[in-house]
Protein backbone atom coordinates (compact mmCIF):
# COMPACT_ATOMS: atom_id res chain seq x y z
CA UNK A 1 0.00 0.00 0.00
CA UNK A 2 1.30 3.43 -0.87
CA UNK A 3 0.17 6.68 0.74
CA UNK A 4 0.46 10.09 -0.88
CA UNK A 5 0.26 13.14 1.36
CA UNK A 6 -0.17 16.60 -0.14
CA UNK A 7 -0.56 20.00 1.51
CA UNK A 8 -1.79 23.15 -0.22
CA UNK A 9 -1.92 26.48 1.59
CA UNK A 10 -3.91 29.59 0.73
CA UNK A 11 -3.41 32.90 2.53
CA UNK A 12 -5.28 36.20 2.52
CA UNK A 13 -4.15 39.40 4.23
CA UNK A 14 -5.31 40.39 7.68
CA UNK A 15 -8.28 42.71 8.09
CA UNK A 16 -7.41 46.27 7.25
CA UNK A 17 -8.31 49.01 9.69
CA UNK A 18 -12.05 49.74 9.59
CA UNK A 19 -12.91 46.56 7.71
CA UNK A 20 -15.13 43.76 9.02
CA UNK A 21 -16.09 40.32 7.84
CA UNK A 22 -19.26 38.33 8.50
CA UNK A 23 -19.80 34.62 9.00
CA UNK A 24 -22.64 32.32 9.95
CA UNK A 25 -22.49 29.25 12.14
CA UNK A 26 -24.96 26.60 13.18
CA UNK A 27 -25.36 23.69 15.57
CA UNK A 28 -28.05 21.02 16.10
CA UNK A 29 -30.47 21.60 18.98
CA UNK A 30 -31.28 17.94 19.58
CA UNK A 31 -29.55 16.33 22.53
CA UNK A 32 -28.03 19.49 23.99
CA UNK A 33 -29.06 22.53 25.99
CA UNK A 34 -29.81 25.85 24.30
CA UNK A 35 -26.64 27.32 25.85
CA UNK A 36 -24.49 24.48 24.50
CA UNK A 37 -26.03 24.75 21.02
CA UNK A 38 -25.39 28.50 20.98
CA UNK A 39 -21.76 28.02 22.04
CA UNK A 40 -21.18 25.41 19.32
CA UNK A 41 -22.85 27.66 16.71
CA UNK A 42 -20.57 30.55 17.68
CA UNK A 43 -17.52 28.27 17.44
CA UNK A 44 -18.67 27.17 13.99
CA UNK A 45 -19.09 30.80 12.91
CA UNK A 46 -15.61 31.68 14.20
CA UNK A 47 -14.15 28.77 12.22
CA UNK A 48 -15.83 30.00 9.02
CA UNK A 49 -14.65 33.55 9.71
CA UNK A 50 -11.05 32.48 10.27
CA UNK A 51 -11.23 30.34 7.11
CA UNK A 52 -11.72 33.57 5.16
CA UNK A 53 -8.25 34.64 6.31
CA UNK A 54 -6.35 31.46 5.54
CA UNK A 55 -6.99 27.76 5.07
CA UNK A 56 -4.65 24.81 4.95
CA UNK A 57 -5.97 21.91 2.90
CA UNK A 58 -4.68 18.52 4.07
CA UNK A 59 -5.27 15.89 1.39
CA UNK A 60 -4.41 12.23 1.94
CA UNK A 61 -4.88 9.49 -0.62
CA UNK A 62 -4.04 5.82 -0.33
CA UNK A 63 -3.73 3.59 -3.37
CA UNK A 64 -3.34 -0.14 -3.89
CA UNK A 65 -2.99 -2.01 -7.15
CA UNK A 66 -3.34 1.25 -9.03
CA UNK A 67 -6.72 2.14 -7.46
CA UNK A 68 -7.53 4.81 -4.89
CA UNK A 69 -8.94 3.04 -1.84
CA UNK A 70 -9.02 5.99 0.54
CA UNK A 71 -9.28 9.71 -0.07
CA UNK A 72 -9.50 12.21 2.80
CA UNK A 73 -9.58 16.01 2.82
CA UNK A 74 -9.28 18.05 6.01
CA UNK A 75 -9.32 21.84 6.33
CA UNK A 76 -7.39 23.73 9.00
CA UNK A 77 -7.60 27.47 9.53
CA UNK A 78 -4.63 29.64 10.40
CA UNK A 79 -6.12 32.89 11.69
CA UNK A 80 -6.35 34.68 15.02
CA UNK A 81 -9.61 36.49 15.84
CA UNK A 82 -9.31 39.03 18.64
CA UNK A 83 -12.66 40.89 18.48
CA UNK A 84 -16.08 39.80 17.25
CA UNK A 85 -19.77 40.42 17.96
CA UNK A 86 -22.86 38.21 17.60
CA UNK A 87 -25.16 40.21 15.31
CA UNK A 88 -28.11 37.86 15.02
CA UNK A 89 -29.22 34.45 16.33
CA UNK A 90 -32.25 32.30 15.66
CA UNK A 91 -33.66 28.75 15.69
CA UNK A 92 -34.79 27.08 12.49
CA UNK A 93 -35.60 23.48 11.56
CA UNK A 94 -33.85 21.96 14.56
CA UNK A 95 -30.73 24.09 14.19
CA UNK A 96 -29.41 27.06 16.15
CA UNK A 97 -28.00 29.78 13.87
CA UNK A 98 -25.76 32.73 14.69
CA UNK A 99 -24.27 35.45 12.54
CA UNK A 100 -21.14 37.18 13.76
CA UNK A 101 -19.19 40.24 12.71
CA UNK A 102 -15.41 40.08 13.09
CA UNK A 103 -13.69 43.43 13.55
CA UNK A 104 -10.12 42.39 14.39
CA UNK A 105 -8.36 39.35 12.96
CA UNK A 106 -5.18 38.41 11.20
CA UNK A 107 -3.88 35.49 9.21
CA UNK A 108 -1.17 33.85 11.27
CA UNK A 109 0.86 32.53 8.38
CA UNK A 110 0.55 35.15 5.70
CA UNK A 111 3.75 36.79 6.86
CA UNK A 112 6.74 35.58 8.81
CA UNK A 113 6.18 35.24 12.53
CA UNK A 114 8.97 36.88 14.50
CA UNK A 115 9.97 34.82 17.54
CA UNK A 116 12.67 35.67 20.03
CA UNK A 117 13.90 33.70 23.01
CA UNK A 118 15.52 34.30 26.35
CA UNK A 119 17.94 32.00 28.10
CA UNK A 120 16.50 28.94 29.86
CA UNK A 121 17.86 28.86 33.41
CA UNK A 122 18.66 25.58 35.12
CA UNK A 123 16.32 24.79 37.98
CA UNK A 124 19.17 22.78 39.57
CA UNK A 125 22.42 24.46 38.43
CA UNK A 126 24.57 21.97 40.33
CA UNK A 127 23.49 19.23 37.90
CA UNK A 128 25.34 20.93 35.03
CA UNK A 129 28.46 21.38 37.12
CA UNK A 130 28.50 17.66 37.95
CA UNK A 131 30.13 16.75 34.63
CA UNK A 132 31.64 18.39 31.54
CA UNK A 133 28.42 19.52 29.81
CA UNK A 134 28.11 23.28 29.31
CA UNK A 135 25.96 25.81 27.49
CA UNK A 136 22.47 24.49 28.24
CA UNK A 137 21.01 27.89 29.17
CA UNK A 138 21.55 29.38 25.73
CA UNK A 139 21.89 26.22 23.67
CA UNK A 140 18.42 24.82 24.42
CA UNK A 141 16.41 27.88 23.24
CA UNK A 142 18.70 28.34 20.23
CA UNK A 143 18.09 24.71 19.23
CA UNK A 144 14.32 25.22 19.56
CA UNK A 145 14.39 28.38 17.42
CA UNK A 146 16.36 26.52 14.77
CA UNK A 147 13.77 23.74 14.65
CA UNK A 148 10.91 26.25 14.37
CA UNK A 149 12.61 28.03 11.49
CA UNK A 150 12.69 24.70 9.62
CA UNK A 151 9.09 23.78 10.42
CA UNK A 152 7.20 26.92 9.46
CA UNK A 153 7.29 30.60 8.48
CA UNK A 154 9.33 31.77 11.44
CA UNK A 155 11.85 34.57 11.56
CA UNK A 156 13.97 33.53 14.55
CA UNK A 157 15.93 36.01 16.67
CA UNK A 158 18.97 34.79 18.55
CA UNK A 159 18.54 34.00 22.22
CA UNK A 160 19.03 36.96 24.51
CA UNK A 161 20.35 36.88 28.04
CA UNK A 162 17.56 38.64 29.88
CA UNK A 163 16.11 38.53 33.38
CA UNK A 164 12.40 37.73 33.04
CA UNK A 165 11.38 36.15 36.36
CA UNK A 166 12.46 35.74 39.97
CA UNK A 167 12.96 32.08 40.89
CA UNK A 168 10.57 30.91 43.58
CA UNK A 169 11.01 28.18 46.14
CA UNK A 170 10.80 25.52 43.42
CA UNK A 171 13.13 27.37 41.05
CA UNK A 172 10.38 27.45 38.40
CA UNK A 173 8.81 30.68 37.12
CA UNK A 174 5.24 31.82 37.63
CA UNK A 175 4.49 32.66 34.00
CA UNK A 176 1.12 34.30 34.70
CA UNK A 177 2.56 36.71 37.27
CA UNK A 178 1.91 40.39 36.46
CA UNK A 179 5.59 41.21 36.86
CA UNK A 180 6.53 38.49 34.36
CA UNK A 181 4.01 39.87 31.88
CA UNK A 182 5.49 43.36 32.09
CA UNK A 183 9.06 42.09 31.66
CA UNK A 184 8.04 39.90 28.71
CA UNK A 185 6.42 42.90 27.02
CA UNK A 186 9.55 44.99 27.52
CA UNK A 187 11.87 42.28 26.17
CA UNK A 188 9.64 41.57 23.17
CA UNK A 189 9.45 45.28 22.39
CA UNK A 190 13.24 45.62 22.49
CA UNK A 191 13.69 42.55 20.28
CA UNK A 192 10.83 43.61 17.96
CA UNK A 193 9.22 40.16 18.00
CA UNK A 194 5.63 38.90 17.89
CA UNK A 195 6.22 36.04 20.34
CA UNK A 196 8.75 35.42 23.08
CA UNK A 197 9.85 31.88 23.92
CA UNK A 198 11.01 31.31 27.48
CA UNK A 199 11.58 28.22 29.53
CA UNK A 200 13.54 26.33 32.13
CA UNK A 201 15.81 23.30 32.09
CA UNK A 202 14.01 21.38 34.83
CA UNK A 203 16.12 18.26 35.27
CA UNK A 204 19.40 17.02 33.76
CA UNK A 205 20.39 14.90 36.74
CA UNK A 206 21.68 11.34 36.59
CA UNK A 207 21.49 8.21 38.72
CA UNK A 208 23.60 5.07 38.95
CA UNK A 209 21.98 1.85 37.80
CA UNK A 210 22.83 -1.70 38.92
CA UNK A 211 26.11 -2.83 37.44
CA UNK A 212 26.19 -5.21 34.50
CA UNK A 213 27.76 -8.45 35.60
CA UNK A 214 28.54 -6.82 38.91
CA UNK A 215 31.35 -4.67 37.51
CA UNK A 216 30.27 -2.36 34.61
CA UNK A 217 28.63 0.80 35.97
CA UNK A 218 25.57 2.08 34.07
CA UNK A 219 23.88 5.48 34.30
CA UNK A 220 20.48 6.99 33.57
CA UNK A 221 20.04 10.72 33.00
CA UNK A 222 16.91 12.81 32.53
CA UNK A 223 16.35 15.42 29.86
CA UNK A 224 13.43 17.56 31.06
CA UNK A 225 12.53 21.02 29.74
CA UNK A 226 9.52 23.27 30.27
CA UNK A 227 8.66 26.03 27.81
CA UNK A 228 6.45 29.13 27.93
CA UNK A 229 5.28 30.95 24.81
CA UNK A 230 4.17 34.55 25.33
CA UNK A 231 2.51 37.04 23.01
CA UNK A 232 4.94 39.89 22.67
CA UNK A 233 2.49 42.80 22.60
CA UNK A 234 0.48 41.78 25.69
CA UNK A 235 2.84 39.48 27.59
CA UNK A 236 0.03 36.90 27.73
CA UNK A 237 1.02 33.27 28.27
CA UNK A 238 -0.44 31.30 25.35
CA UNK A 239 1.34 27.96 25.71
CA UNK A 240 3.03 26.02 28.51
CA UNK A 241 4.42 22.55 27.95
CA UNK A 242 6.87 20.20 29.69
CA UNK A 243 8.56 17.24 28.00
CA UNK A 244 10.98 14.80 29.62
CA UNK A 245 12.80 11.62 28.75
CA UNK A 246 15.09 9.30 30.73
CA UNK A 247 18.16 8.25 28.76
CA UNK A 248 20.54 5.35 29.43
CA UNK A 249 23.97 4.73 27.96
CA UNK A 250 26.49 7.45 27.22
CA UNK A 251 25.03 10.26 29.31
CA UNK A 252 28.05 11.58 31.26
CA UNK A 253 31.02 13.44 29.83
CA UNK A 254 34.56 13.37 31.22
CA UNK A 255 35.69 16.47 29.32
CA UNK A 256 34.24 19.89 28.56
CA UNK A 257 31.42 19.30 26.04
CA UNK A 258 29.19 22.09 24.71
CA UNK A 259 25.47 21.49 24.34
CA UNK A 260 24.41 20.79 20.71
CA UNK A 261 28.02 20.22 19.60
CA UNK A 262 28.90 17.21 17.43
CA UNK A 263 30.26 15.38 20.47
CA UNK A 264 27.03 15.98 22.35
CA UNK A 265 24.69 15.05 19.47
CA UNK A 266 26.57 11.80 18.84
CA UNK A 267 25.99 10.63 22.42
CA UNK A 268 22.96 8.74 23.74
CA UNK A 269 22.09 11.74 25.88
CA UNK A 270 22.30 14.08 22.90
CA UNK A 271 19.90 11.91 20.92
CA UNK A 272 17.52 11.78 23.88
CA UNK A 273 17.64 15.56 24.22
CA UNK A 274 16.88 15.87 20.49
CA UNK A 275 13.72 13.84 21.08
CA UNK A 276 12.62 16.30 23.79
CA UNK A 277 13.37 19.37 21.65
CA UNK A 278 11.56 17.93 18.62
CA UNK A 279 8.37 17.53 20.63
CA UNK A 280 8.58 20.95 22.24
CA UNK A 281 9.05 22.56 18.82
CA UNK A 282 6.06 20.57 17.56
CA UNK A 283 3.89 21.95 20.38
CA UNK A 284 4.86 25.56 19.55
CA UNK A 285 4.39 25.12 15.80
CA UNK A 286 1.02 23.44 16.26
CA UNK A 287 -0.17 26.22 18.57
CA UNK A 288 0.71 28.83 15.97
CA UNK A 289 -1.43 26.87 13.47
CA UNK A 290 1.15 27.17 10.70
CA UNK A 291 2.58 23.68 10.55
CA UNK A 292 1.38 21.74 7.55
CA UNK A 293 0.53 18.27 8.76
CA UNK A 294 0.62 19.30 12.42
CA UNK A 295 -1.42 16.21 13.23
CA UNK A 296 1.64 14.08 12.40
CA UNK A 297 3.17 14.26 15.83
CA UNK A 298 6.90 13.43 15.80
Amino acid sequence: MRALLLFTLFFLPALASGQSLFAEGLAPLEGRSLQQARREAVEDALWHASAQLGVTIHSRSEAAAGEVIRDEIRLETGAEISRYEVMEEWEEEGLYHVQIRVDEARALCGEKIRIGAVQFPLVRPAQQRADGLHGLERGVPDALLHRLSLLQRVEPHRTRQAFWYEPGATGLPRPRDAGVRRRVQAIAREMEVDYLLAGAVVDVGHENLPRWGGWLQRHRRRAEVEIYLFKGDTGELVLQRRVSRPVEGEVLFDARVVFDSHRFRDSDYGRGFDWVLDRLAWHVATHLSCLAGADRRP
